[in-house]
């Protein structure tokens, strides 16, 4: 009983205490019925005195400083901004600096949050509201290296090295449908060396530590990491040998049957080109034994090979929405010695079929099956005429039709287009034009001059030609449709507006050599994305 009287004291003293103006030291407080560390009567944990559940004072449902009064929560708050961009605190995360606040933009490898969303640098996530592909990857071949570049922004943002030698001679690159690419290194700097191709996830959040020395991984030019010490590179496989000789990877693409979500999965499809020497256009080995292989996209393991005899050089290839995987079989123009130029692989089946093609240097399809390639035309088996012109082949009657030819000029990769480019065909020159053709009248061309200037880098060829090499190599669309080229000689790539009729450049690394599918917009076009 004692017990119980002394318990009821105790708690009528605590209900004394709660009461405003009834605390030991006679002082007033504030009722307090939530459950919180604060005595504000608000389901929050600090000390104001309004009954919200947010840190500020000002009534409302939010966190800002309000000082108007008038619970509209504003966006930038009407208060002191102390640097003059138009935002104030809380809302501009630093005040004293006015290139930080919510409509910056994010630049990455700067050691603040440029945007004031908590991300010091922001990573795109698959899945998590943005399902952009914002981005380029070319091949620096001289360097061998592989520039990431947001086709947004345009800020290179990581440059990776793509093997494990001084020097790989990396070219085509590709993308899968969630944003992986794949880069194929032609060479390696060592005798009896392989080609390979090496595997780099496109998104650092899908990065993790493989080594066991702490997640690193580039930021930009400037922080290339020795190869083997980038997390975001996670595999690298040699081509195997056809018989003695190396298989030369060229023609690479993802097949396009990886997790849309994840990523995970798909196959990745190289053709290799054993083609002998081509000295002055007459000597050209065109009967080799060459092989399409299929790699694991997890893995890179080499999971099975596709004999494709009586071909020169599997140069290009693209997938189409049916999984076959279309080459243009030459090296720099169609070899059309035993029938074909074009050629057909059907992964799932094996088979292989061969169709005429009448020029081609690049290579791609569209969403309606036609096959396009761009390139110098042939005046005989294995010999070019110094012309180039754009076919295209319909692949669901197997007829073809091209442009005229186009003298003194040598087409190189070749782009559908799409979003503000579609409609039409984009060639790039390597004199630096780049040419629009009408993907329905191929009689309507339109030629614009990049900013290219500089075409004696690499030599030109003899009259009648006196076209230079690599003035522009590749062509690729990104996601809004803007066109962009590679330029060799001028170590950048250009981002071409067809609305404005401008170019942005970009500046890359060293000799960038690529003209695949170096945005994963034409894989995008033929396959269901979800």
């Amino acid at each position: 009983m004692k017990k119980t009287m002394t318990f009821i004291a105790l708690f009528l003293v605590m209900i004394l205490i709660a009461l405003p103006g009834c605390s030991g030291e006679g002082a007033p407080t504030v009722t307090d019925a939530d459950a919180d560390s604060d005595s504000d009567g608000d389901t929050d944990t600090d000390a104001d005195s309004d009954t919200d559940s947010d840190s500020d004072t000002d009534g409302d449902t939010d966190a800002d400083s309000d000082s108007d009064a008038d619970g509209d929560g504003d966006t930038p708050p009407d208060c002191v901004d102390e640097d003059g961009d138009g935002w104030c605190v809380p809302h501009d995360c630093d005040d004293d600096n006015g290139s930080i606040h919510p409509n910056m933009t994010e630049t990455l490898g700067t050691p603040y949050d440029d945007n004031c969303n908590g991300l010091t640098d922001d990573i795109y996530v698959p899945g998590d509201g943005n399902t952009r592909l914002s981005y380029i990857w070319i091949a620096n071949s001289q360097d061998g290296t592989v520039s990431k570049v947001n086709t947004e922004t345009l800020v290179e943002e990581a440059r990776y090295r793509t093997c494990p030698y001084a020097s790989c001679d990396p070219s085509r690159t590709s993308v899968n449908v969630y944003g992986d690419m794949v880069v194929t290194n032609r060479f390696y700097s060592i005798p009896g060396g392989k080609s390979s191709v090496t595997k780099i996830k496109g998104f650092q959040n899908d990065c993790t530590d493989q080594n066991g020395n702490g997640f690193q991984t580039s930021t930009g030019p400037g922080n290339v990491l020795p190869y083997g010490e980038d997390d975001c590179v996670v595999w690298n496989t040699e081509i195997p040998f056809i018989g003695d000789d190396s298989p030369r990877a060229r023609a690479t693409a993802w097949d396009g049957s990886e997790n849309q979500e994840t990523g995970e999965g798909g196959k990745v499809i190289i053709g290799s080109c054993l083609g002998g020497a081509l000295t002055d256009y007459d000597e050209w080995e065109v009967d080799a034994n060459n092989r399409v292989y299929i790699l694991n996209g997890d893995t890179g393991e080499v999971e099975d090979t596709i004999n494709v005899p009586n071909t020169a050089c599997l140069y290009g290839g693209a997938m189409d929405a049916a999984g076959n995987f279309w080459i243009i079989d030459g090296f720099g123009f169609p070899n059309n010695a035993n029938s074909g130029g074009l050629i057909k692989v059907s992964i799932g089946t094996k088979a292989v079929q061969k169709f005429q093609a009448t020029c081609g240097y690049g290579i791609t399809v569209d969403q309606l099956g036609n096959v396009w390639v761009g390139g110098k035309e042939m005046s005989s088996p294995s010999v070019p005429s110094h012309r180039s012109c754009v076919q295209r082949f319909n692949s669901n009657n197997n007829t073809s039709s091209q442009t005229a030819n186009l003298a003194g000029v040598f087409l190189r990769g070749i782009a559908v287009g799409a979003g503000i480019s579609e409609g039409y065909i984009w060639a790039a020159e390597s004199l630096g034009k780049l040419y629009r053709i009408n993907a329905t009248n191929l009689a309507d061309i339109t030629t614009y001059d990049s900013p290219v200037t500089d075409n004696d880098t690499l030599g030109c060829d003899p009259p009648p030609t006196d076209s230079c090499d690599n003035g522009l190599v590749g062509v690729a669309v990104d996601w809004d449709g803007y066109v962009w080229v590679v330029s060799t000689t001028q170590n950048s790539a250009y981002r071409f507006d067809p609305e404005g009729e401008t170019f942005d450049t970009v500046v890359i690394g060293n000799k960038p050599y690529t003209y695949s599918d170096m945005t994963g917009m034409q894989l995008r076009n033929v396959i269901l994305v979800n």
